[in-house]
């Protein structure tokens, strides 16, 4: 133990007057017979003057200063913790206070981990002991730590189901809708969804939540045109914390506007089942202006003109939905490949890349008579350009190992290709060919068609196919059904012994339509009557991958349902579907069903501001599949999906809640230079413009609640501030707790096993205890002196 003085100098002040008086009466001789009074002032006077120099004295005490999280996220912290000598105990969560201090007067909401850290350094510990997940919603610690090693015990975070977001599609109609409700608990559980809508409460629904992140439905009918305000509360079987137990979304709801189905009666069906408005149409509805909530389609691409089809390709880019549904004119099968419109579609008609394709072999015959120079109707496109168009694409399409020919015939047969594998060397050679197909000549069929004829028989290949286009009437002989002519169902019907089967292609409205129907009639094949020139190409497209691909799957498959938001509640797989069209999914698609070899069933894909689908099976044929009982909701779903369009304000609250953005677009185009003004908890915000149609503007500390967004006075959207729980969410507080710990010179400790807290000597106080001492040797001099030289 080691004594030091505070005041030094008050010790030779009192002590030195005190031995002046002693030594004179020592000198003088007064006081020699009486030593033990004497001896006994000298003492008083002594421990008078070594009390008033302020002497300490340092004793071995506790260093170490104890912090406990005792906020939401925080778990209990082992009983071992309270055992601990320590120089002090604080408790912590918002706030501060010594242990035993109320919880909520803490504010078990927040973490103020760098104010705990501060106010445990401000007792001038040895230490700090550290107990706490790591959560924090203030401050920083690593920005300003105390001077003190911190050791760190991790404590568990507690078990906690919450909402991490619920989610509304921004545009809604009258129709039934649902709400997506994303989930993120630490173990599975039981729970208990309760929705309220506009401050109606709506059915509540029970549930089994997984662990890790999960997304439910919450189902619900909008009461009117407006805007709409979805609750969402969760109540678990297990207690927990309940800051993030609730969550809230906004939507504008607008009149119902009926669907537009062209060719697709069972959707059309489908959908008044679910409460959508249908408008029922022709390929005609298709003209300006085109603007429908959504449109289903199941018609050939060649029941639409060219313009028809960019037409609704920039619909779709522009914010309109779009759903491509299967059938006998879908998808490869009726020249959707290589359109506008399929560019925008979640999935190709192109099988290119299947390796299971069987060995084809296809002769195109192609009239090139003067009257192919020539367009049909208004249409002053060369139809002999557009069919070379067509050939063109047949010939990307093909597979390496099938083999094309294109003979040409006019007065008479002329190779512009024989037989020839489609390599991709090879493609570019034919396609390099295509520039000699000239206009000339009159319209003989029948040595052409001979030529192509005995052309397949040497061919070895599994699939023998001939195309045949013509204009007009052919000159060799008198129409169909003469005499005089060939008789060329017959030449057709003795291909198909062959293995050789034949598709025509009439083109304008002069072409001899009775006698091309007789020869795709005979030859086993498809007929075709181009009134429109314009679809020559589409026409070639299809009929290439119809007949030379195995694009109808008709082997009766189940369905797989995969895992999407649009499939929430729906069984691992679908009822049998008996046939569908082959397609392939692009990189950008998501498929939500699948048939064989992951070929997509069902399929969708955002195509600029829009969105489309493509349903690949037939609605309208008999199956267990188009009776399955969850069709007509996954079919409205799908549909209220590709409904929505974007606004043209775009309002959203960041998620530390600190800044509000609004994107300003319409008609793709950005509105720039407005006068925008949201308001928030009674205060009005102007927002300033910081790129192309994109406005901004800081939220006040601690804002929260609904951010009304307005124009001249005008409400043009509502958004909710809801920062981001950082006490519940998901940071990583353990590797700052490392860094924190580290940085220190302290250390992270796995529990309190052997663990020993620092020590410090502790300054006590000896002035009480020697003024003490002065006063009883003072008083035992003075009874010295009364009692004892009395009895001398």
């Amino acid at each position: 133990m080691n004594v030091t003085f505070a005041e030094p100098l008050a010790v030779l002040l009192v002590i030195a007057p005190a031995l002046a008086l002693v030594a004179g009466l020592i000198l003088s001789g007064r006081s020699l017979g009486r030593p033990a009074p004497l001896a006994l002032r000298a003492l008083a006077v002594g421990l008078l003057a070594a009390g008033l120099g302020g002497p300490q004295a340092g004793v071995p005490g506790p260093g170490t200063v104890i912090l406990r999280d005792v906020s939401e996220s925080a778990g209990a912290a082992p009983e071992q913790l309270a055992t601990l000598p320590a120089l002090a105990r604080l408790d912590f969560a918002g706030l501060v206070g010594p242990q035993g201090t109320d919880r909520r007067a803490l504010d078990p909401a927040g973490t103020d981990l760098k104010g705990a850290l501060q106010a445990a350094a401000s007792g001038g510990p040895e230490r700090i002991l550290l107990a706490t997940d790591g959560g924090m919603t203030t401050g920083d610690p690593l920005t300003s730590l105390p001077d003190v090693p911190i050791d760190v015990l991790v404590l568990p975070s507690r078990e906690n189901t919450r909402i991490v977001s619920v989610t509304l599609p921004p545009s809604l109609t009258q129709a039934p809708a649902q709400a997506s409700l994303l989930l993120q608990s630490s173990r599975a559980t039981s729970a208990r969804i309760i929705p309220t809508l506009n401050g109606q409460p709506l059915p509540g629904r029970d549930i089994v939540v997984p662990s890790g992140k999960s997304v439910f439905t919450v189902p619900f009918t909008p009461p009117g045109p407006g805007e709409v305000r979805l609750d969402v509360h969760i109540s678990v079987d297990y207690p927990q914390p309940t800051l993030d137990d609730d969550a809230t979304a906004f939507a504008q709801v607008s009149g119902t506007a009926p669907v537009l189905v062209i060719g697709d009666p069972a959707a059309a069906r489908l959908l008044r089942a679910q409460g959508f408005a249908v408008r029922e149409g022709t390929p005609d509805a298709v003209r300006e202006p085109f603007n429908p909530p959504s449109v289903i389609i199941r018609a050939p691409a060649t029941a639409f003109s060219l313009g028809q089809l960019r037409l609704v390709a920039n619909y779709v880019s522009d914010g309109g939905g779009l759903l491509l549904t299967g059938g006998p004119g879908a998808f490869g099968l009726g020249g959707w490949a290589r359109t506008p419109v399929e560019d925008t579609l979640p999935v190709s008609s192109d099988l290119r890349t299947r390796v299971d394709m069987p060995l084809v072999a296809m002769v195109l015959i192609l009239d090139h008579s003067l009257s192919m120079a020539g367009g049909t109707g208004s249409d002053t496109t060369q139809k002999l350009s557009l069919a070379v168009e067509g050939v063109s694409n047949v010939i990307e399409l093909a597979n390496e190992h099938d083999l094309l020919g294109l003979l040409t015939f006019s007065d008479d047969p002329a190779w512009i290709f024989g037989l020839t594998q489609a390599t991709d060397a090879h493609k570019l050679q034919m396609a390099a060919t295509l520039d000699a197909v000239q206009a000339s000549g009159g319209t003989v069929l029948e040595p052409a068609y001979r030529q192509a004829v005995t052309a397949l028989q040497n061919a070895k290949a599994a699939i023998k196919h001939i195309i045949i286009l013509s204009d007009g009437q052919l000159a060799d002989g008198s129409p169909s059904g003469a005499s005089a002519g060939p008789d060329f169902g017959a030449l057709a019907r003795s291909a198909v012994q062959d293995g050789i089967t034949t598709s025509t292609i009439a083109v304008g409205q002069d072409a001899d339509g009775p006698r091309m129907t007789a020869i795709a009639r005979g030859g086993g094949g498809r007929f075709y009557w181009a009134m429109d020139a314009s679809t020559l190409p589409r026409i070639f497209t299809a009929e290439a991958l119809t007949a030379t691909r195995g694009i109808v799957r008709s082997e009766g498959v189940k369905p797989k349902v995969l895992t999407h938001p649009l499939t929430v509640g729906l069984a691992a797989s679908a009822p049998t579907l008996s046939r569908y069209v082959a397609t392939t999914l692009k990189p950008e698609g998501e498929v939500l069903l699948t048939g064989l070899d992951r070929e997509p069933v069902l399929a969708v894909n955002r195509h600029g501001l829009g969105r489309t689908a493509a349903l690949t099976a037939d609605l309208n044929e008999a199956s267990p599949f188009t009776g399955w009982v969850k069709l007509p909701g996954l079919l409205g779903t799908v549909t209220r999906w590709l409904q929505i369009q974007p606004q043209p304000y775009t309002l959203a609250v960041s998620p530390d809640g600190q800044t509000v953005t609004v994107d300003a677009v319409s008609g793709n185009e950005y509105k720039n230079g407005l006068n925008l003004q949201a308001t928030v908890g009674g205060q009005t915000l102007n927002l300033e413009q910081v790129g192309p149609g994109r406005y901004e503007a800081p939220l006040p500390a601690g804002a929260n609640g609904p951010v009304i967004l307005l124009n001249r006075g005008a409400v043009l959207g509502r958004a909710l501030v809801s920062p981001a729980n950082r006490e519940l969410g998901a940071a990583d507080g353990v590797a700052i707790l490392r860094r924190l710990a580290a940085a220190s010179g302290g250390r992270v400790l796995s529990s309190l096993a052997g663990y020993q807290p620092a020590t410090r000597d502790a300054r006590l106080p000896l002035t009480p205890y020697l003024l003490l001492a002065a006063i009883i040797v003072f008083l035992s001099e003075l009874a010295w002196r009364r009692f004892g030289e009395r009895s001398a």
